[in-house]
């Protein structure tokens, strides 16, 4: 991710406050990655689809000895 040295505060309702916990839960991100992203316009996976890379990785780790990305 890089060198994050910057923080922003942001005021938000208890409403967006619990939608950002929904989308947090079902991608399995923190929800500082989720305003990342949303604010790079990147992709916000879904909890199942993170699991399925992370044991893509896992079996590429056990196979190579190292991680390919």
């Amino acid at each position: 991710m890089g060198d994050l040295k910057h923080r922003l505060t942001v005021r938000l309702s208890d409403e967006h406050v619990d939608h950002l916990n929904e989308i947090a839960n079902a991608s399995g991100l923190k929800r500082n990655e989720v305003v990342r992203r949303a604010l790079l316009g990147e992709e916000i996976p879904s909890a199942a689809e993170r699991r399925d890379i992370q044991q893509i990785l896992r079996v590429q780790k056990n196979r190579t000895g190292s991680a390919v990305f």
